[in-house]
């Protein structure tokens, strides 16, 4: 019956179409031969004792959702398409086939073939189009010596070992899901074991059993992958050597072990879960890196010659092995980058941190491309930062701490550039006399070593409002170059180990101590001193000196200072802190006593020495030998006090001016 008409015995020829839209009845005991095509649209009934058979060359459609199959005879080179599941899968898929194509553009769920499970194809298995959603298949299926295909839109996922047998030709197109321990192809008891396999490109294969799983070798399969994803959990082995001509992905809570075979991935290797080349035999060799949360463990060397990328979570570099980066090394904002392990990290193109970076133990790095943080970067480890090869950068917007020492290879210039600081905690030194350390215009350098920075090579830190900090909390040995801006904190003595110049203002802080060990110590600017200024005598010490106005601030100590500026300027005492000098020497310019106390514990020696108007300025003069007041000029002062028991030799004439009296205080 078609659309409601009996029928008895049904002849469809070849080129002939039967839609059927309606129902499609025949009688029981009735024949029907198809060598075109049937397509069941709605509904077909076949009665009890009816024989449909499709000849070579003949096909049904199976264009509705659910439904059954007709449980009839597919003769080898019929054909069986399924092309209007959406979510139910059809009955009597069991029978027999010739060819079977599974092409449902409007699938929307996942769809398990298991009731009853297709088993029986005598031509070519095509999975054409499944609509980015997976058709499952967990028994074993058996193709006779011929194709299976898997379109570019299809996606299948084979769960259980030896899925499909006796195929002479595996064409991959789409997304192929193996769970067999064993691997996907390549022997009896892998997935599927064909005569030839090809991976077309932009197909995938995947690894995602819920544990341990091999990953076919290249040789074994005849072919490289195009894209390969592991997936599921446990650990997936290389069985051999891979090459993966596109892309590699490994999914959070699985692990990809490479062992000792070798690895090359042309694309983009993205890595959630745990990448690792424990092994030390093979070679790893990636492309362009990107991390989200993943880790990368290595015993051997890993070579990534393209980008890498922690693009979120928290991602970490291990091992013993090295790991070398070719180009740029992002890390995103939000998300962590850790270098652990006792190996080397080579970063040969630009590193640019716009989230955290960590090493928290003693690996080494080093950089080629230059240093920009942006984000967070304090706990750099105990390791050695080397800057080789190229003149680098470190620069950003945010402050980093280098733990570890910072080595300048020979020849290389490294510019500090960081718009907030950076803190060097290691040696800084170079590697050869060619090396060089440079401190940009306006930038900080805080130093926190024992040990001078820059023993070996030039360290430049001229440039204008540039500020370098020896700030260690206990002794230090301070370079001898020409410092623009020199600041002495922390805690401890802060040795010279020879004469310096500082072009602009040197700054002494409470707690530290800097002592010249007999080198003449010049200040071209301001001197604030907090702290002490301790010398071996003779001609050492700290000697302003220059054109212009200049000031002396603070409540430290001195043992010799002396004012030698140019051009009659004026050096003023500001602030109302007091300060003392053993030895102060005016041997040029004017010192004038602010609104505070000067005192003088051993000797005076100048030239032009006078006070402000201000009720405060005195000069007090200490010890227990004879002082020395003067070689010339006329020493004016507001209120003195002499408490010099040995009493105090005058060269000169000196004045108190104190209104509306004078104070002159003698013990």
């Amino acid at each position: 019956m078609v659309d409601g008409v009996p029928a008895d015995d049904l002849q469809l020829n070849a080129g002939g179409i039967i839609n059927v839209n309606g129902n499609f009845s025949m009688n029981g005991n009735s024949d029907g031969y198809v060598s075109g095509t049937l397509s069941n649209n709605n509904t077909l009934n076949l009665s009890g004792g009816t024989a449909l058979t499709f000849n070579a060359g003949g096909t049904y459609v199976h264009n509705i959702d659910g439904g059954a199959i007709p449980n009839e005879n597919f003769v080898v080179g019929s054909n069986c398409i399924v092309s209007g599941v959406t979510v139910t899968a059809p009955t009597n898929l069991n029978e027999n086939f010739g060819n079977f194509t599974w092409d449902c553009a409007g699938q929307s769920v996942d769809i398990s073939l298991i009731n009853p499970s297709l088993a029986n194809i005598q031509g070519d298995l095509n999975i054409t189009n499944t609509n980015g959603n997976d058709l499952i298949l967990n028994n074993t299926i058996n193709i006779v010596n011929n194709d299976f295909v898997v379109g570019a839109s299809g996606i299948i996922q084979l769960q259980n070992g030896n899925v499909i047998q006796n195929i002479n030709n595996a064409i991959i197109s789409g997304i192929v899901k193996t769970e067999d321990q064993d691997g996907f192809s390549g022997a009896g008891n892998t997935s599927i074991n064909p005569t030839t396999l090809t991976l077309n490109a932009g197909s995938t294969i995947e690894y995602n059993a819920a544990g341990a799983q091999n990953i076919t070798g290249t040789a074994a399969i005849g072919a490289n992958y195009s894209n390969l994803i592991i997936s599921g959990s446990g650990t997936k082995t290389l069985a051999n050597d891979i090459t993966v001509n596109n892309n590699l992905t490994v999914n959070a809570g699985a692990t990809m072990e490479v062992g000792g075979d070798d690895i090359s991935v042309s694309g983009t290797t993205s890595i959630s879960g745990t990448f690792s080349d424990n092994n030390g035999g093979g070679n790893t060799n990636l492309t362009n890196v990107t991390m989200q949360g993943g880790t990368l463990s290595h015993v051997d060397n890993v070579d990534i010659s393209g980008t890498l990328t922690a693009s979120s979570g928290t991602n970490t570099i291990t091992g013993a092995g090295g790991i070398t980066v070719t180009g740029a090394t992002t890390i995103n904002a939000g998300a962590t980058l850790v270098n652990s392990g006792t190996g080397n990290n080579y970063y040969n193109g630009a590193v640019i941190n716009n989230g955290t970076w960590s090493s928290p133990g003693a690996i080494n790095i080093r950089f080629q491309g230059g240093l920009t943080n942006n984000g967070t970067m304090s706990a750099t480890g105990t390791g050695t930062y080397t800057f080789d090869q190229f003149n680098q950068s470190i620069a950003g917007t945010q402050p980093i701490v280098f733990q570890g020492a910072v080595n300048i290879s020979n020849g290389v210039t490294l510019t500090n550039d960081n718009t907030s600081g950076i803190t060097i905690q290691g040696q800084l030194n170079g590697l050869g006399g060619a090396s060089a350390f440079v401190n940009n215009a306006g930038r900080t350098l805080y130093y926190q070593n024992a040990t001078m920075p820059m023993a070996t090579g030039n360290f430049t830190v001229t440039a204008a409002n540039n500020n370098v900090y020896y700030s260690l909390t206990s002794a230090q040995t301070v370079r001898n170059t020409t410092y623009q801006n020199l600041f002495i904190s922390g805690s401890g003595i802060k040795t010279a180990n020879a004469a310096f110049t500082v072009q602009g203002n040197l700054n002494i802080a409470s707690g530290a101590t800097l002592y010249d060990n007999g080198n003449l110590i010049t200040v071209n600017g301001n001197v604030t001193n907090n702290g002490a200024a301790t010398t071996t005598g003779g001609a050492a010490g700290i000697s302003i000196t220059g054109a212009g106005g200049h000031s002396i601030t603070g409540n430290g100590s001195y043992q010799r200072l002396t004012i030698a500026t140019a051009g009659n300027t004026t050096t003023m005492v500001d602030g109302s802190a007091s300060f003392s000098v053993d030895n102060l020497i005016v041997s040029a310019g004017t010192l004038v006593i602010g609104n505070n106390t000067l005192t003088i514990n051993t000797q005076l020696t100048g030239t032009n020495l006078t006070a402000s108007s201000a009720a405060g300025s005195s000069m007090v003069l200490n010890g227990t030998s004879p002082n020395f007041l003067g070689t010339a000029g006329i020493p004016s002062l507001v209120n003195f006090t002499l408490n010099n028991a040995a009493g105090t030799t005058m060269a000169n004439n000196f004045e108190v001016t104190g209104t509306p009296y004078p104070y002159f205080w003698y013990s």
